[in-house]
Order: structure tokens, then sequence, then C-alpha cells
């Protein structure tokens, strides 16, 4: 792995004079082969059809090449066209609802294994800089719904014992459901 790491350096370091290399991190390809064993099989691909079962059992040198690439990437501050495009496909919340209701469904995106890969690179290298808002709860890791219905349900007690009124808007129909249950509980 040494080797590997002095010879893709080495390149960068003969192929960009101008880019200083201590002010951008080093992508060794231990980070990569680390990144491709958190890839979860049976997961559809982008546009590009590569499934993450490829990139899985592709083994090492593809490990490598992935590690130039990616260096080269952040070296040269550029994100191919192809990491930025996504198909999004509808997908079915409930598979007992009415599925001729547009509520019925949730849209995900199908992005780009490569294109995974090097933002799990990228989120391990700065991590440490990238923070949200302790009222973020949706896509954060330990947290989600009912965090944010403790923090509603919180937030409405303490303007009603104060004597003042409340209105919000629901965006989920479970949310709506949920505070409907715990009104006529009060």
């Amino acid at each position: 792995m040494r080797v590997t790491q002095n010879k893709v350096l080495h390149h960068l370091s003969i192929n960009n004079e101008s880019v200083e290399l201590d002010c951008v991190p080093f992508i060794d390809v231990s980070l990569i082969l680390d990144k491709v064993c958190t890839l979860k099989p049976r997961k559809s691909g982008g546009h590009d059809n590569i499934q993450n079962e490829n990139i899985i059992h592709a083994g090492p040198n593809l490990a490598v090449h992935l590690c130039l690439l990616f260096n080269a990437l952040l070296r040269h501050s550029f994100v191919p066209d192809d990491f930025r495009f996504g198909i999004i496909k509808p997908l079915l919340k409930n598979k007992h609802g009415d599925h001729t209701k547009v509520d019925m469904y949730r849209g995900i995106t199908l992005t780009p294994v490569f294109s995974k890969l090097f933002e799990s690179v990228l989120a391990s290298l700065y991590s440490s800089f990238l923070y949200s808002d302790h009222l973020q709860f949706g896509f954060k890791a330990n947290s989600g719904f009912n965090d944010a219905l403790f923090t509603l349900m919180e937030s409405a007690q303490y303007f009603n014992k104060r004597g003042s009124k409340l209105s919000s808007s629901v965006p989920s129909s479970m949310l709506a459901k949920h505070l409907i249950k715990c009104q006529s509980m009060a």
C-alpha cells in the first residue's frame, strides 16, 4: 500500500506543480477500500447502471484507480457532470395503501456509485468542518421523526402554559394523526 501511495503522490506532484500538496488532504487506497466495504449490495445503480456489487467485487486494483481519480478531482477542484446527475424514481410508501394517490409515494434519487463513494470519502475527510443546526432532525445520524415530534410538543406545551396561541402547518399526515391523538389525550 505504501508503495502505491508514494507512486500516486509522485504522479500528482509532477503533473500539477501549481497546487501545493500540503493544502489538500491525500486520499489513500485504504480509505477507498474502507468506504467500498460500507457499500450495501442489492441497491439500484444510477444512470450509468453500475451497481454497488461491481465495485465491491472489483478488488484492490479498482481502489488504486479510484484513489488516483479522487485525488486528481480534489487537486483540480473538479467534479464530473455525471457525479451531479441523478434519476428520481417514485417509491410507494405503503404497499397496502391506495397506489393511485400521489401522497402515497416518495421520491428517491438514484445516483452513480462512484459519486456516492466520492461523497463518502469527502465526508470522512472533512466531517470535522461540517455541522448542522441542533434543530435539524432529518437526514442526520441518531435523529429523526421522534426527536422532531418531541421538540414540537414541548414547544407547544411551553406556549400553551403561557396562554399564547400557537399555529403551525403540518407537513405530514403521520404527524397530523399523532398531534390529533395527543390533543385528544390532553
